[in-house]
């Protein structure tokens, strides 16, 4: 997307983008966290393959 002016607002000219030609038409965003594993998942393969070091 181009915008044609220097200090247009990006998301203000993308909804006006994604709208046009929609009378009454909507947009829905949904904004979230992405899913991340946590440490103890992160840590399972390595641990079960006795991969880590040992302490000296």
């Amino acid at each position: 997307m181009t915008l044609h002016q220097p200090d247009a607002d990006l998301l203000t000219e993308y909804l006006c983008w994604a709208a046009r030609g929609q009378p009454g038409g909507r947009l829905f965003i949904l904004a979230r966290r992405p899913d991340v594993p946590s440490p103890a998942e992160l840590a399972r393969p390595i641990l079960g393959l006795r991969l880590r070091r040992r302490p000296l």
